[in-house]
């Protein structure tokens, strides 16, 4: 994929607005087809995150001020509906001066084997940049065991996608009506890099 300054060059290179959201649209996807590292022992969870690099960046401390925030709010017996009101309240604090494109969430749902084994997660992930041409993702992740309502699910809406209220548009889904209910076997607060 290309560095960030040869997407931006690109995205910037047309006079369209309907032509860049859709060059913006295009790398996005591209960079989901990217497989997540789970493997690594350090790599990147909330409670051994640590910013890459010899200086600390107004960004990486922001990232840790918000991952900060998920792990103080987020408690053991939380629903999907606590869960989502505590990711939209951290989804309001500043972590830069960035365009909205450049700062997005990000909600998806699927049956994956992060944990070793398969877990019907649902996701909220705010993405922003890191200043060198890559992005922090915080992850807050609801797993539940998989049922035969879940079977067959995969789901993924970015926030610039969505005309209006994004969170709105997350509580109105047909997977959050769903599991809201229900109680998740694990919830996990990742911060990591792209």
């Amino acid at each position: 994929m290309k560095d960030l300054e040869e997407i931006k060059r690109d995205i910037w290179s047309t006079e369209d607005v309907e032509e860049r959201k859709e060059k913006i649209v295009q790398y996005l996807l591209e960079s989901l087809k990217e497989p997540r590292d789970t493997e690594e022992e350090d790599s990147g969870t909330a409670e051994n995150w640590e910013p890459d690099g010899q200086e600390e960046r107004t960004e990486s401390e922001e990232g840790k001020k918000i991952l900060e925030f998920l792990q103080d709010k987020v408690t053991d017996g939380m629903k999907l509906p606590e869960l989502v009101d505590v990711f939209e309240k951290m989804s309001k604090i500043s972590v830069g001066d960035w365009e909205d494109w450049e700062d997005m969430t990000l909600f998806e749902a699927g049956t994956y084997s992060f944990t070793g084994r398969p877990m019907f997660t649902v996701s909220l992930v705010r993405q922003f940049p890191n200043d060198e041409d890559e992005f922090y993702q915080l992850h807050l992740d609801a797993l539940f065991l998989p049922e035969e309502k879940t079977k067959g699910i995969t789901f993924s809406e970015w926030s610039d996608w969505v005309e209006g209220d994004f969170f709105a548009f997350v509580r109105e889904t047909e997977i959050y009506r769903m599991m809201k209910d229900e109680m998740p076997a694990e919830v996990s607060i990742d911060l990591d890099e792209t």
